[in-house]
């Protein structure tokens, strides 16, 4: 699992892909955004619970994050925990902080954690290789853009994950890059440089959800002419 949203909303979109806490294994949180990271802390406090019932049936869920995200998982779990679950986070979990390069390797994949060179928060995404072939690679920069300072670690991916804020027509409306955001055609056109083939866009303005899909592929359609998702909350896209 990469990210683990603002808060206990985790255990409903969890429950609308059919699976539960126990079923996550790995979690990586690329950045320390509470949009990110807090709901692992009410994943940390229900394994906890689970524990202290005896009723808790999994090996330890491994979390991965950069120095400041694991730091602050540690200290906001130390702040709002009572101490005697505070003390039983390590028979639940290890959380291990990792930098850019270091490497996973999974029963059918294997993860690299590559820098997303945000200029907004300290963001560290995953390049995920799988199938026994690892002909299938996978690219997620958390929220951040592609942009000339990260395209190299998303060159030939299969799927890029990232983020877009609006499309350069709203530009006036949403103002993205005051906020160290970009838009669909700044995105679009990277990835066509990367020969990236499939594009899911995430972390979108929230005034269009009916109508975006189209219209942030027709702004894209000029300079980009891979697969362009844009998802909402509950959908899935299968990964061939």
């Amino acid at each position: 699992m990469i990210d683990a949203g603002g808060g206990n909303g985790i255990f409903d979109g969890l429950a609308r892909t059919g699976h539960n806490a126990t079923d996550i294994t790995r979690l990586v949180i690329t950045h320390v955004h509470t949009d990110h990271l807090l709901g692992a802390v009410w994943l940390l406090r229900h394994l906890v619970k689970l524990d202290i019932d005896g009723v808790l049936n999994q090996e330890r869920l491994a979390i991965y994050g950069n120095r400041d995200v694991t730091s602050a998982l540690i200290e906001i779990c130390r702040l709002t925990f009572l101490p005697s679950y505070f003390d039983r986070i390590e028979r639940v979990a290890s959380i291990a902080t990792i930098v850019p390069g270091d490497t996973l390797s999974l029963a059918s994949a294997t993860v690299k954690f590559i820098d997303c060179h945000s200029r907004n928060v300290n963001q560290t995404g995953v390049r995920i290789s799988l199938h026994d072939d690892m002909s299938t690679s996978i690219v997620c920069l958390g929220d951040e853009a592609l942009t000339e300072h990260n395209a190299n670690e998303a060159a030939d991916a299969d799927w890029l994950i990232c983020g877009a804020f609006c499309r350069y027509a709203d530009r006036d409306i949403f103002r993205p890059y005051e906020k160290h955001h970009h838009t669909v055609i700044d995105v679009a056109r990277h990835a066509a440089d990367a020969h990236v083939r499939n594009l899911v866009l995430i972390h979108c303005e929230d005034r269009n959800i009916c109508e975006r899909s189209a219209l942030y592929a027709a702004e894209s359609s000029a300079v980009y002419s891979g697969q362009l998702y844009v998802p909402v909350d509950g959908d899935s896209i299968a990964i061939v």
